[in-house]
């Protein structure tokens, strides 16, 4: 019976050292970005999701993660960051208040998120009439000339059956083409082509050859279209 009241204790101890180190380093990247919070904290407290709502609004994870931030041109290194995709929000945390604060989107360039991967994402504007725009937060795919977009995006829906649930998160995404001002979601492989302005015969050819299809495989599809059409103008 001792030996697990101690086990306990030291469960619990090691926890509190492990969210001490958390706050310690979560607190050391916010003094050091202190010009950074000055250009772009909205002001407003981020208000957590509903509890009855099964899974989360971010990407990839719940958890805060060190990334980068370009505001003005000017990119700022191991800044904590969360991304909300259900509301297009981007969010850092404040110690002195151990609160989530939300930052102004329209005064963030980009910013790049590392764990597991590095992905990258741009401020774009002016497309109000994609319904999923909200506040322009894509990731760059493919850059150059053109660019190819990925929107990731989560929506709520309700659960049919009572229990610890009312509803539940569902993620989806879209893919975009960029060129000069004009962006387009894609839905069919013939929009791409044309967009881009390429002949299908022989890029179909080599993408069949390489088991690249567009159904099954849209991300890989609309970037070698995209690095095509990219190399063309080099």
């Amino acid at each position: 019976m001792k030996t697990i009241f101690f086990s306990i204790l030291v469960s619990i101890f090691l926890n509190g050292i492990a969210i001490a180190q958390e706050q310690y380093d979560l607190e050391r990247s916010y003094l050091s970005n202190i010009p950074f919070h000055q250009e772009v904290i909205s002001g407003g407290y981020y208000v957590d999701p509903p509890a009855n709502i099964e899974g989360n609004p971010y990407f990839r994870s719940k958890s805060f993660e060190k990334g980068t931030l370009t505001i003005n041109g000017l990119t700022y290194e191991s800044v904590p960051l969360l991304y909300n995709i259900q509301k297009d929000q981007i969010i850092t945390f404040h110690p002195v208040h151990s609160r989530k604060i939300l930052l102004n989107g329209e005064k963030i360039n980009a910013f790049t998120l590392f764990a597991p991967e590095k992905t990258v994402f741009v401020h774009i504007e002016n497309n109000d009439s994609y319904s999923q725009h909200h506040n322009g937060f894509y990731e760059l795919v493919k850059d150059g000339n053109a660019q190819l977009l990925c929107k990731h995006y989560k929506t709520t829906s309700a659960k049919k059956e009572v229990g610890k649930y009312s509803g539940y998160f569902t993620e989806s995404s879209d893919y975009l083409l960029k060129k000069n001002k004009e962006v387009i979601v894609v839905k069919k492989r013939k929009q791409a082509f044309e967009f881009l302005g390429l002949e299908k015969k022989a890029i179909l050819k080599e993408l069949k050859k390489n088991q690249i299809y567009f159904r099954g495989n849209q991300r890989g599809f609309l970037g070698y279209l995209t690095e095509i059409h990219n190399k063309q103008l080099q």
